[in-house]
């Protein structure tokens, strides 16, 4: 997919009455966190706030991971996308921090601009992250086209973006979803509470596989989901 100009025209969309993503323990573990540099982490399944995937699946979406991203003060993101080709899709961001201090911006490529895979994003880069390989351009291979101040925010992440920060550190939770296509899919929550991931990810592929779950969700569907809880 190339660069599209119509998926930026949504790139982020404020929301109100959202359920927190992580539960009680989870919440004072994220504050616990602390980090030298630029960091992500995945948040622990024992974490996740069940009445968070009641409601998401109220919406018509299952949660596959929640993201916990720190960013230090004064800190501009390399321009990137999740993942290794240019697409669209969505994810909720719950940005912690004060106001206008966590600015989300969009950008085009250069004409004749090649994207690349080298180089570390995060500190703690894992072998997980090294395998799906995020796309990276340099500063002056981009033009900015939008920015916004992440609160809780559904955003584009399947095209070129970075985030920025000003006096201030930076903690975000990320949550990233597929679409129920098959009324009545859950799963199992015994698994979750056993954190059994393995089994997590093989009910997952399979729901995909039989065209139960759709695993990349573009940024219209998710306007549709969220509509009714727009600011």
């Amino acid at each position: 997919m190339l660069f599209n100009d119509s998926v930026i025209n949504h790139k982020a969309i404020d929301y109100k009455l959202c359920p927190l993503p992580l539960n009680a323990e989870g919440m004072k573990w994220m504050e616990e966190q602390t980090f030298p540099k630029q960091t992500k982490l995945w948040v622990p399944i024992k974490y996740h706030n069940h009445a968070f995937l009641k409601w998401t699946k109220m919406i018509g979406l299952s949660i596959t991971d929640i993201e916990l991203f720190y960013n230090p003060p004064n800190h501009s993101m390399p321009v990137h996308i999740d993942g290794n080709n240019l697409h669209d899709e969505f994810k909720l961001n719950y940005a912690f921090n004060p106001a206008g201090n966590s600015l989300m911006n969009w950008f085009k490529p250069k004409t004749n601009t090649v994207a690349k895979t080298e180089g570390v994003m995060y500190e703690n880069q894992s072998e997980r992250d090294i395998n799906t390989a995020d796309l990276y351009w340099y500063p002056d291979e981009v033009d900015l086209i939008e920015s916004h101040d992440i609160k809780v925010s559904i955003v584009q992440v399947g095209q070129p973006h970075n985030v920025t920060t000003t006096h201030s550190s930076r903690k975000c939770l990320s949550c990233v979803f597929d679409k129920i296509l098959v009324p009545g899919y859950t799963t199992n929550d015994q698994i979750i509470m056993n954190e059994d991931l393995g089994k997590i990810a093989s009910d997952r592929d399979k729901a995909v596989k039989n065209g139960v779950l759709q695993d990349v969700v573009p940024m219209w569907d998710a306007v549709n989901l969220f509509k009714r809880f727009i600011i």
